[in-house]
């Protein structure tokens, strides 16, 4: 959820990183709550043959890239982040696999890839240690229907690589770089609360009554099920 003043051009709207909507279905919703300064008048056409659970590959449709960081279907799942907004992290942005990595400097990349795998809610998700010149850190495989929080996989990868770190990950992210951070994530609390070493897990949870009173809210908008 986005506070006021770390409100940025991809996150205006008070919705989850991940929220599970149709560009339409969440249109009609910013205008249904009131989001808007200005109610538009528009008109959402349905699709055919699409249901809520299909998966890209299953539409029979080419995959248009949206970004050269995005080159296919499943870069989507990857892309559903903060950890890329830190300093002193990579990600493999201009790589093959574009956010499909997290890597820092001074890590054992084994043990990096045992903690995050040993970590509860990670089902359906990955982790292989990882290593691109001085860069040491863990790849990711999502499964296309994981039932893993996307961007709760982050915080554990904040977590553990900040922890690491010396000086922190944390006390490096300054100026600009810790402004688009904190955009990314929506908040500056997470400073606070990474520095404070506080279990990724608890932070993950804070986010849950959020989550279900925007799963409640979403549904008279949704065109699909």
């Amino acid at each position: 959820q986005n506070k006021a003043n770390w409100s940025p051009l991809v996150g205006q709207l008070p919705v989850p990183h991940v929220h599970g909507m149709t560009a339409g279905e969440l249109a009609r919703m910013a205008a249904g709550r009131r989001w808007l300064s200005a109610s538009p008048r528009f008109s959402v056409v349905p699709m055919q043959g699409w249901r809520r659970d299909m998966m890209w590959g299953e539409t029979g449709l080419r995959w248009v890239p949206t970004s050269p960081n995005i080159p296919n279907s499943s870069s989507p799942f990857y892309y559903a982040g903060v950890y890329g907004s830190m300093a002193g992290v990579d990600i493999g942005i201009g790589s093959a696999a574009p956010f499909a990595s997290a890597r820092a400097r001074g890590a054992d990349a084994g043990r990096f890839a045992a903690w995050m795998q040993s970590r509860p809610g990670m089902e359906g998700v990955w982790f292989r240690p990882s290593a691109s010149g001085e860069w040491r850190g863990v790849s990711l495989g999502i499964h296309p229907r994981a039932a893993a929080d996307l961007v709760g996989i982050n915080v554990f990868l904040m977590h553990y690589a900040n922890r690491l770190a010396s000086p922190s990950l944390v006390s490096r992210t300054t100026g600009d770089k810790r402004d688009i951070w904190f955009k990314c994530y929506g908040s500056d609390s997470i400073a606070r609360l990474l520095e404070k070493n506080v279990p990724p897990e608890k932070i993950v949870a804070s986010w849950r009554p959020f989550q279900r009173r925007f799963d409640a809210a979403r549904q008279p908008y949704l065109l699909y099920r």
